[in-house]
């Protein structure tokens, strides 16, 4: 579409108004992976350009857990299941981290 109302001079075409937009970076969705080595995995990725969003950390239900940004603006959670965890020791480990709301979530979802 092309705006009439202006001089020939300073009129600009409705496709240029839309590449002249910035665009967002990245996308609104983060990729979660599991992977063999999670540490290695971060290593790696932050040598070829991402950046530590979350750093890579020891999870109550067993898992290696981390959140990384591309160079794109892509989010990744990567993690690495180190071990099962029954109810009980997922529950200890959310209240040794003072996590009690997250404890009282597992209960009701356990007896539903």
């Amino acid at each position: 579409m092309l705006d009439c109302n202006k001089p020939a001079a300073n009129r600009r075409h409705s496709s240029d108004v839309q590449q002249a937009r910035p665009k967002p970076p990245g996308s609104p969705v983060t990729i979660h992976l599991y992977v063999d080595d999670v540490d290695a995995f971060s290593a790696r990725a932050v040598a070829a350009g991402a950046k530590v969003t979350m750093p890579v950390a020891d999870l109550f239900r067993g898992d290696r857990h981390g959140q990384l940004e591309d160079p794109f603006g892509h989010r990744w959670s990567v993690a690495t299941h180190v071990r099962d965890m029954s109810t009980a020791e997922m529950q200890g480990a959310m209240a040794a981290n003072g996590q009690p709301r997250l404890q009282k979530v597992l209960v009701v979802l356990r007896e539903y």
